[in-house]
C-alpha cells in the first residue's frame, strides 16, 4: 500500500515537470523548513490551498493558507501563519467551516559558512481553530525544531529535527511530548527551474502520533516576482491523511527603511537601557545586543495570607542578532505551610520566548515580546499550572537623560485548568520607571497588573528596588513590593546576581 502511494506520488510529480515552464525557486511550499532567512526589510508572502483526504473518507479544504514571513534581522525572520479558511466535510463530524489554526513563531540562523547553516525555529500554535467541528485544537502547542541546510550546486538539503508539545483536546492539563523530523531537497533542473520533495513526520511512542508522508513537487515563475507552485503527498501512515495536494503561491518585497540599521557601526544605539535588562515583571523594549549572553540568578520570596512561596530562578538570554533576543526563566518553588498542599517543592513554570526591538523614534524605542509558559510543573503540589500559556506583549521604552521609562500592553491566553479546551483571555499593562543615581547605581519600580473579567483571577503588584554594579561587570539587585488584589501576595521580595557576557 505504502509503495503504491509512494509511486503515485513521483509519477504526479514527473507529469508536473514535463508540463512546466522553468524558475529559479525562492519559494520552499515543503513541511521541512530552510535554514537560511529571507534577510532584514525583506518580506515574504506564502499563499496555499490545499485538500486533504484522510483515511476515514474525511476530506478537509484549506483555502487560501497565509504565510507571513518579516526580517527583522539579517539573520532572524519573525513569521505568522495562518491555516485559513477551513471546510471539513465527512462522516464523523457535521459539515462545517471556519478559520483554521494561527501559528506565531521566530527562525534564526545565527552559524553559517562553506559547511552550510545551522539554525532553529521556535512558535506557538495558538487555540483559535474550533476543534469541536474538527477544523482544528482549540489548545495551544509548542514547538522548537532545529534546522540544517546544506548547499551543494544545484542541489540544497534540508534537515529538521525537533521538539512538538501537542495540547489534548480530550483531557485537562495534559500534552504530548513528540519528536519530529524532517529531510527535504531542492534540486535545480536549470537557472529557472526546481523540483522539490521531503519526508517529514513526528513521533510520540503510541501509534496514534505516528505521522509521516513524502510530498514531491515543484515551483515555476508566472510574473512580476511572483512563484507559484504544487505538491502532492501521500501519508505513509494511518495516522496522516491518506493523501493531499496543494497549490501554492509566493513572492517576496524588500521594504528599504522598514528595518533601519541598529548596529553599533551604523552609529546606532540599540541598547538604550541604563544598566541591564529591567529586574521586575515589567520588559523592557531594548535588547542586549548581538552576540551578548545575559544569566541571571534570582531568589524571590511572596508571603500569603497563610503560606510563602520562595522561588530560585536561572533567566538565560542571548542575542542572536541586533534587535532579537531568545530567552528562557526556569525556576524551582517551595511552598511552604499551605493549607492545602503542605510543604513540597519541585519545578515551576519554565518560560521560554523571544522579543524583536529594531524599531526607534528619536528617545523612543518599540519592540514585542512573545512568551511560552510551557507546562512544566506538578499543579497537584500547588507549585504552578499544568496549562500552556502564551504572552504577546508591546513594549515602548524611553530614555529620559537619567530616567528610562518602559511602558507594557498586551494579552495573555492561558490555559483553563477547569474546563477541557478552553481558553482565558487576560488583558496585561504595565508602566515602570529606572533613575540613575550614579553610573553603576540606580533606583527602580514598576506597576504591573493582568486583568478578567473574574476578580479572583486579576491581580495588580506594586514594586521598587535598587540595583548597583560590582567590577564593572556583575549586577546586583533588590527589591520588594505589595499586591492589590484577593489572591495576590502580602508582600514580595527579590535578589538576583547577573552577568552580561560579550563575545
Amino acid at each position: 500500500m505504502i509503495q503504491k502511494k509512494l509511486f503515485t506520488v513521483i509519477l504526479s510529480a514527473l507529469l508536473i515537470v514535463i508540463l512546466s515552464t522553468a524558475y529559479a525557486a525562492d519559494m520552499n511550499p515543503l513541511p521541512t523548513e530552510r535554514a537560511e532567512t529571507i534577510g532584514k526589510g525583506h518580506l515574504r508572502l506564502n499563499n496555499s490551498s490545499s485538500l486533504d483526504y484522510l483515511n476515514d473518507n474525511t476530506r478537509l479544504y484549506h483555502f487560501s493558507s497565509l504565510n507571513l514571513i518579516l526580517g527583522v534581522a539579517e539573520n532572524a525572520d519573525l513569521f505568522l501563519k495562518y491555516r485559513g479558511l477551513t471546510y471539513r466535510e465527512g462522516p464523523d463530524f457535521n459539515d462545517a467551516i471556519g478559520p483554521g489554526d494561527l501559528t506565531v513563531g521566530l527562525k534564526a540562523s545565527p552559524f553559517s559558512g562553506d559547511w552550510g547553516t545551522l539554525g532553529f525555529l521556535i512558535s506557538t500554535k495558538l487555540p483559535n481553530a474550533n476543534d469541536k467541528d474538527g477544523l482544528g485544537t482549540d489548545v495551544q502547542d509548542f514547538h522548537l525544531v532545529g534546522l540544517y541546510t546544506l548547499a551543494l550546486k544545484s542541489l540544497i538539503l534540508n534537515f529538521n529535527a525537533g521538539l512538538h508539545i501537542i495540547g489534548d483536546t480530550t483531557e485537562m492539563r495534559k500534552y504530548h511530548y513528540l519528536f519530529g523530523y524532517g529531510v527535504g531537497f531542492e534540486y535545480m533542473i536549470s537557472d529557472h527551474f526546481s523540483i522539490v520533495g521531503d519526508v517529514s513526520g513526528a513521533t510520540g511512542g503510541r501509534d496514534d502520533f505516528e505521522w509521516c508522508k513524502a510530498t514531491l513537487g515543484f515551483v515555476a515563475p508566472i510574473a512580476n516576482g511572483w512563484e507559484w507552485g504544487l505538491t502532492a503527498s501521500a501519508g505513509l501512515t494511518s495516522e496522516t491523511p491518506d493523501w493531499s495536494v496543494g497549490l501554492h503561491f509566493s513572492r517576496e518585497w524588500s521594504l528599504d527603511g522598514l528595518i533601519p540599521d541598529t548596529s553599533p557601526a551604523s552609529g546606532g544605539n540599540p541598547t538604550i537601557v541604563i544598566l541591564y535588562p529591567f529586574p521586575l515583571d515589567l520588559e523592557e523594549a531594548a535588547t542586549i545586543g548581538h552576540g551578548s549572553l545575559y544569566f541571571e540568578a534570582e531568589f524571590s520570596a511572596m508571603g500569603f495570607k497563610r503560606y510563602n512561596l520562595y522561588t530560585p530562578s536561572l533567566d538565560l538570554r542571548y542575542g542572536i542578532a541586533e534587535g532579537v533576543d531568545v530567552q528562557v526563566e526556569i525556576p524551582y518553588s517551595f511552598l511552604e505551610d499551605s493549607p492545602i498542599y503542605g510543604r513540597t517543592d519541585g519545578l515551576s513554570d519554565v518560560r521560554v520566548g523571544f522579543k524583536i526591538s529594531p524599531w526607534r523614534l528619536g528617545k523612543f524605542q518599540f519592540g514585542v515580546l512573545n512568551e511560552i509558559k510551557m507546562p512544566s510543573t506538578n499543579d497537584s503540589e500547588g507549585l504552578g499550572k499544568k496549562e500552556m500559556d502564551y504572552t504577546l506583549l508591546f513594549l515602548t521604552s524611553a530614555s529620559l537623560d537619567r530616567f528610562l521609562v518602559h511602558l507594557n500592553l498586551g494579552f495573555s491566553i492561558e490555559g483553563n485548568p477547569e474546563e477541557t479546551s478552553s481558553q482565558r483571555d487576560f488583558l496585561i499593562f504595565g508602566a515602570g520607571a529606572e533613575y540613575a543615581l550614579t553610573d553603576w547605581l540606580s533606583l527602580y519600580g514598576n506597576f504591573y497588573g493582568k486583568t478578567f473579567h473574574t476578580d479572583r483571577l486579576c491581580s495588580y503588584l506594586l514594586e521598587g528596588g535598587f540595583r548597583f554594579m560590582l567590577y564593572k561587570k556583575i549586577i546586583v539587585s533588590a527589591s520588594g513590593g505589595t499586591g492589590f488584589a484577593n489572591n495576590d501576595p502580602d508582600w514580595t521580595a527579590n535578589f538576583g546576581v547577573a552577568l552580561p557576557i560579550d563575545f
